[in-house]
């Protein structure tokens, strides 16, 4: 699977430069309604720390991201908030928005849990049937997102040339530089019934889209690609860059 190798791979890079760190919060926090996103900003780089205090390195400060989960209790209001790291994003298909950013939409609507298999909230200690909202809480200067190809089999789905996130990140994280631009696909054709040929679509310095395969080596991309699109990447660009940018690619159709 192209996504666990991805991952495989990174783990091997970050482990090789990774060592360890040392970090120290600073600042004050502020009373009354700031001083509370002030807290939330110490517990997410609270988290951080841990998460890289004994193997920190440039892969995750270029590479990784941050997640914030929000949990509201239906009885009593309380909410609570967890932070997670992460690289990539996993994504299903939105068969009402077949874009890419239909499936951030859908990743990112608050789901209704009624069901919360005996979780109990923290403040009034009832079983909590509980409403989940996840943003994003930092970004750096790579996004990754994983598609699941199993999931609409046969959709096509709209990638962009570039794409802007920040409807998606939580509204107490203010001053991120949220465009970016894409820089290449991973897809899988599907060659038997359990066996699959794997190959990347990338944009040269010229500004050219080119496909590469193992057997066929470096071609033009075609204008449609009726494979499996299963990792997409983009980078972080300044306003002005990101402005020059057309909205699609030249082939913007991706049958997944």
């Amino acid at each position: 699977d192209i996504h666990e190798h991805l991952i495989k791979f990174l783990d091997m890079i970050h482990n090789s430069l990774s060592y360890s760190i040392k970090t120290k919060i600073r600042g004050h926090v502020r009373d009354g309604r700031q001083g509370y996103i002030d807290r939330l900003h110490v517990n997410y780089y609270t988290q951080y720390a841990q998460f890289c205090r004994n193997a920190y390195s440039e892969i995750i400060n270029h590479v990784y991201f941050g997640l914030s989960s929000s949990i509201t209790c239906y009885n009593c209001n309380h909410k609570s908030i967890i932070f997670m790291q992460e690289c990539t994003l996993f994504l299903s298909i939105n068969a009402k928005n077949p874009t890419l950013k239909g499936s951030l939409d859908k990743f990112m609507t608050p789901e209704f849990i009624d069901k919360p298999n005996g979780h109990t909230c923290g403040n009034c200690h009832h079983i909590q049937h509980m409403n989940k909202q996840i943003s994003l809480w930092k970004i750096g200067e790579t996004m990754i997102f994983a598609i699941n190809r199993y999931d609409n089999v046969g959709q096509s789905v709209i990638i962009p040339n570039k794409l802007d996130i920040k409807s998606y990140m939580n509204i107490h994280c203010k001053g991120h530089n949220t465009k970016y631009k894409l820089v290449t696909l991973s897809c899988a054709k599907k060659t038997s019934e359990d066996t699959h040929m794997a190959y990347s679509v990338y944009k040269n310095p010229e500004g050219k889209w080119l496909k590469y395969d193992i057997d066929n080596g470096v071609q033009p991309a075609n204008k449609k690609i009726f494979n499996d699109v299963t990792i997409v990447l983009y980078q972080n660009v300044k306003d002005e860059e990101f402005i020059q940018l057309s909205s699609d690619m030249e082939f913007p159709v991706l049958d997944v």
